[in-house]
């Protein structure tokens, strides 16, 4: 995999490329603590003329959307 390269589209983003989240309370503080570790290494390996790409953060209140975080088997997202 080449760094630096994504395909562009011309569907909604986030703004600024802010990914506000909320993880659930069902994670254990070491579970927790190895997806926000994941979440800053995606950041790093995003980053271009240090300037990050994508940056993850927690949801506040004026978040309109966010990603929800949770435990359970296989993948699924809402569209």
């Amino acid at each position: 995999m080449q760094r630096g390269v994504a395909q562009s589209t011309t569907g909604t983003r986030w703004t600024n490329g802010i990914v506000p989240y909320v993880m659930s309370t069902d994670f254990t503080a070491q579970q927790q603590a190895l997806i926000t570790d994941a979440m800053r290494n995606i950041e790093r390996l995003t980053t271009i003329n240090n300037r990050k790409c994508v940056q993850f953060r927690p949801k506040v209140s004026k978040d309109q959307y966010s990603i929800l975080i949770k435990t359970g088997a296989g993948c699924s997202s809402h569209v």
